[in-house]
């Protein structure tokens, strides 16, 4: 055959290879859409409640039609099954994201969910500094606090002016305060548990802590009934650290409040349980993650494993990076947005104990993956500045 004819043919060939991958693409977006209508359909059928996203049962069958449809058409089933697998992953992700952007939880809900965060936060405030004596072993929770406090650092060398006061929201006992309270001329850290502001009065007068921590006042602040207690562009930075954001029943007024407060190019750190993670997604694990908790996207609630064995639900919401940009207010610009940790919050716990070279290791490829192009960490780090 001449090679002009050839070529011919080829580019023929490759235009209709182009038109195959066009259409299922089309036939893609046009699945989703649908699984969209579906979703619009179950949230009618039960006002006021969670409509059920995930179904195994359906999703098996599904999948199980499709390698069987393979067979007859000469294709590989288990690339039908897996094909169909990611299509339906897909599907569910984007009914998670509209039940997130419609999530309201009821007054009642409200008070109940508070209320079982007031009582953890009484069980656990006086370890907090250490997970390990309320989750047992967790290298996850300990990783990320560690890179928490790694990117708040960042930011806070980032600032252009004197650094005058910093804000934490959600200190918890105030050990992020701590760790930078001391590069600011004074740090105010607030929190809706008395038992967590006790706490952290009471390390900041320990001796020990003395020196990094008496420059912090602690008050007990619900900042979604009475705002952040400071004056208009008082502060130079605002941390929401250790997922604070997804504990949150309305974001955008406290994002707006964190506009309020901060001065023109002070910065802010919020992290949130992310979405986009695989356990957020719905992939089902055979245990319990290291973090010893277990996000329900469909709720938007974490229910956490106590050292006793017990569990206690409090409110968690998931948030991909695009609903928070939706909810960030205009004046506060989103300067990078991180996930951790990956594969450690995919672990068993105690799968680490006693290996501090394999754990070290772990912690090297998420802090790889973290400032890759993987979004699938457990928690989101948005970091910004008020412009």
């Amino acid at each position: 055959m001449p090679a002009n004819e050839t070529k011919r043919e080829l580019n023929a060939l490759g235009d209709e290879l182009k038109s195959i991958d066009q259409t299922m693409l089309a036939c893609v977006a046009r699945r989703l859409e649908v699984s969209r209508k579906v979703y619009n359909v179950k949230q009618k059928a039960s006002p006021g409640k969670h409509p059920t996203i995930v179904r195994r049962d359906k999703e098996k069958e599904r999948v199980t039609a499709m390698a069987e449809l393979a067979t007859q058409l000469g294709v590989e089933p288990q690339l039908a099954a897996a094909i169909e697998y990611l299509i339906i992953a897909e599907s569910v992700k984007v009914q998670t994201e509209l039940a997130q952007s419609d999530f309201v939880i009821s007054p009642p809900e409200r008070a109940v969910l508070r209320a079982n965060l007031l009582e953890l936060t009484a069980k656990v405030a006086a370890s907090y500094s250490k997970p390990t004596d309320f989750h047992g072993d967790c290298p996850a929770t300990t990783a990320l606090r560690r890179f928490e406090t790694a990117t708040i650092t960042s930011g806070i060398g980032s600032l252009e002016f004197p650094r005058g006061l910093i804000v934490d929201i959600g200190c918890a006992n105030g050990h992020e305060l701590s760790q930078h309270v001391g590069r600011f001329s004074r740090g105010l850290g607030i929190d809706v548990s008395p038992a967590m502001v006790d706490a952290a009065i009471a390390a900041s007068q320990n001796e020990q802590a003395r020196r990094s921590a008496s420059r912090a006042t602690y008050l007990c602040v619900d900042v979604e009934e009475s705002g952040i207690p400071i004056r208009d562009a008082e502060a130079s930075f605002v941390i929401m650290n250790n997922g604070t954001g997804s504990d949150v029943f309305d974001l955008k007024p406290v994002l707006s409040e964190v506009k309020r407060v901060l001065r023109p190019g002070g910065r802010f750190f919020v992290s949130f349980y992310n979405a986009a993670s695989v356990v957020a997604k719905g992939a089902p694990l055979p245990w319990i993650s290291s973090f010893g908790s277990t996000l329900d996207p469909e709720r938007g609630t974490l229910r956490i494993r106590l050292s006793d064995g017990r569990t206690i639900e409090i409110l968690g919401r998931a948030y991909s990076r695009e609903q928070v940009e939706a909810a960030m207010p205009s004046g506060l610009q989103i300067t990078s947005t991180l996930t951790y940790p990956h594969v450690l919050s995919l672990l068993p716990p105690g799968v680490l104990s006693g290996n501090a070279k394999l754990r070290a290791a772990i912690e090297r490829i998420d802090a790889l993956l973290a400032t890759g192009s993987s979004e699938n960490g457990a928690y989101l780090m948005v970091s910004g500045v008020k412009i």
